[in-house]
């Protein structure tokens, strides 16, 4: 192996089965009844492949972050969001998914560097919506 660092992006994939309602859409606008989705969510870390230049973590060498660290984050943010109305959380009372890719990031340590939301759309599209971490 390299004796280089390597930098690497890594993520973990989870969904949720939420529901909500968007308040400042149009009172036509489909959004503005409660509906549910299934929301795709990806929680990154980026850094430094530890290996003999970074031993601090023996069990860890040749990766960025072991994946459990990430899932012991997700894990209660996870049993907070999933299989409720979202505009019921506090501080998601309008629970779009930008909205919703912030909250999570806002509770979760520096080292997860992004959050991406998606869901489904009308007519088998997918969208989906990426909010990185910026520093202070």
């Amino acid at each position: 192996m390299s004796t280089r660092p390597v930098i690497a992006e890594i993520y973990i994939d989870s969904t949720l089965a939420s529901s909500h309602r968007l308040p400042y859409v149009a009172a036509t606008h489909r959004c503005s009844r409660p509906h549910g989705h299934t929301f795709h969510v990806r929680l990154f870390c980026e850094g430094t492949v530890r290996g003999p230049e970074r031993p601090e973590a023996h069990e860890c060498r040749g990766m960025v972050r072991d994946y459990d660290e990430i899932v012991r984050v997700w894990q209660p943010l996870h049993e907070q969001l999933d299989h409720v109305e979202l505009d019921c959380v506090d501080g998601l009372d309008n629970p779009t998914c930008e909205n919703l890719a912030i909250w999570i990031l806002e509770r979760t340590p520096a080292w997860i560097t992004a959050v991406e939301i998606g869901t489904g759309l009308v007519g088998g599209m997918r969208a989906a919506c990426r909010i990185e971490r910026t520093s202070p």
